[in-house]
């Protein structure tokens, strides 16, 4: 399972050169990168080494999400700036249903 899921990391590619415009391949990406981590996870749970170097085989698939979440996010910012808005979501009417939910949880304080 170790060595089979890097396989399922490839559709990455497609994200970084555009190609996820397209519903079928972003629910692909999406559905293989959910694959390739829960794969790699276990296979990193049922190795046979000492806990140490099982963290630190965790950390590369986290570097993985974190940079894939950064791109997300650089896309995400590069919208916002477009818009009559330019990322301020306390007007922004699209982000109106977010910052609803972010304040009803308590991850947001609203501005007095």
């Amino acid at each position: 399972m170790y060595l089979i899921s890097p396989i399922f990391f490839i559709p990455i590619i497609l994200s970084v050169i555009g190609l996820t415009k397209y519903r079928f391949l972003k629910i692909f990406s999406k559905a293989s990168n959910g694959i390739g981590v829960g794969l790699h996870l276990v296979s990193v749970f049922l190795l046979p080494f000492p806990l140490f170097v099982k963290i630190l085989t965790l950390l590369e698939i986290n570097f993985l999400i974190g940079a894939i979440a950064y791109i997300r996010a650089n896309r995400l910012k590069k919208d916002c700036i477009k818009c009559d808005y330019q990322g301020n979501w306390d007007d922004c009417p699209g982000m109106k249903k977010i910052r609803d939910k972010l304040y009803e949880h308590g991850f947001r304080e609203r501005k007095s």
